[in-house]
């Protein structure tokens, strides 16, 4: 083998070894990014199924809450519904008036001293007001033959066409008696069989 032929060889020999480190090294470059590559995709991997596992487990908590409500609901539907205890104020009693069986008066005393005693309180009896009128002989009337009545005695109301006006009777006896609410004034205008102005 001459010195040209040696010197080919040696390049040629020299070429095939700088083509075989070139070729490690590209592949040793390339074996580098991929293993990278997988390192990362390895990594976001445990990342998502860390994540997942962790919202499994918030799901089953979740679940668990859930069945455990649903078992209270099924509980608290199968009681009796609750007594619900309320405090109330009871008012005081009222005295009811004891019936008292009516009766006419015995006497012209009793009737004067009932008569006298009696007073018209407007405040106790707003309603007996017609209208929009004063209180006036009709008024009185109604609440005298009214107040007689719940302390046992018998009074008619009266009235006198001619004067247009309202008065109260009682009868006492054959007696008939007129009392002026107003006023307070007794008159007898019937006596036995006769008719006769008293007063």
């Amino acid at each position: 083998m001459n010195a040209n032929d040696k010197s080919k060889l040696i390049m040629v020999t020299g070429s095939i070894a700088i083509g075989a480190l070139i070729s490690s090294a590209v592949w040793g470059s390339f074996l580098s990014l991929s293993q990278n590559k997988v390192k990362n995709l390895q990594r976001q991997s445990d990342y998502w199924k860390g994540t997942a596992e962790y919202y499994q487990a918030k799901v089953a908590t979740i679940e668990s809450i859930v069945a455990q409500l649903n078992s209270q609901i099924e509980y608290l539907e199968s009681q009796p519904p609750a007594i619900e205890f309320v405090e109330v104020e009871v008012p005081v009693p009222v005295e009811i008036p004891t019936y008292v069986e009516p009766r006419h008066f015995q006497s012209l005393a009793e009737l004067e001293d009932w008569v006298n005693d009696w007073t018209f309180y407007r405040e106790e009896y707003p309603w007996y007001m017609f209208g929009d009128s004063p209180y006036d002989c009709d008024d009185f009337s109604i609440v005298m033959v009214s107040d007689a009545a719940l302390d046992g005695y018998i009074l008619g109301l009266v009235v006198d066409t001619e004067r247009h006006h309202a008065l109260v009777c009682a009868v006492i006896g054959n007696d008939i008696v007129f009392i002026e609410p107003q006023s307070k004034e007794i008159m007898t205008v019937y006596q036995g069989e006769r008719w006769i102005v008293d007063k």
